[in-house]
């Protein structure tokens, strides 16, 4: 009978010296030694993958975004569509964060309340096309 993933991933994880997958990813993914401190704060936030599409648009929302650059990260060879963007946002009290969108960029609803969030709020954008799905 063949492991599911996540044993697969335990299991690769431990034969690098982590306690489990989680271990991994919160010490950077295997570039940090297993003995070393697990990341703590806004790293961690990042690794767990914690950060989602609902957190962004909250923010855009809330008009604490001053800056945005869209990142994309992986294009669809067929359509030539953004599939994956790290956005990088910089708050009005001068912290930085990064979301990773992939489910949001094929949900037009969301694409239009995220950018009318961000005209409202008068944020400054860095490639809004790719957002709104322009070439």
């Amino acid at each position: 009978m063949a492991s599911s993933a996540w044993e697969a991933r335990n299991a690769r994880a431990r034969s690098l010296g982590y306690r489990n997958y989680y271990d991994y990813r919160v010490h950077g993914y295997g570039a940090d030694a297993p003995d070393a401190p697990a990341a703590t704060g806004e790293r961690l936030s990042r690794l767990r993958g914690h950060r989602s599409g609902s957190d962004l648009l909250s923010l855009a929302k809330r008009g604490e975004i001053a800056l945005a650059l869209v990142i994309p990260t992986r294009k669809d060879p067929e359509s030539g569509k953004i599939s994956e963007a790290a956005v990088r946002v910089t708050l009005d009290d001068g912290s930085e964060k990064e979301f990773r969108l992939t489910g949001q960029l094929s949900d037009e609803d969301w694409l239009d309340e995220f950018s009318d969030a961000l005209d409202d709020s008068d944020t400054d954008v860095v490639d809004t096309y790719m957002l709104i799905g322009g070439e």
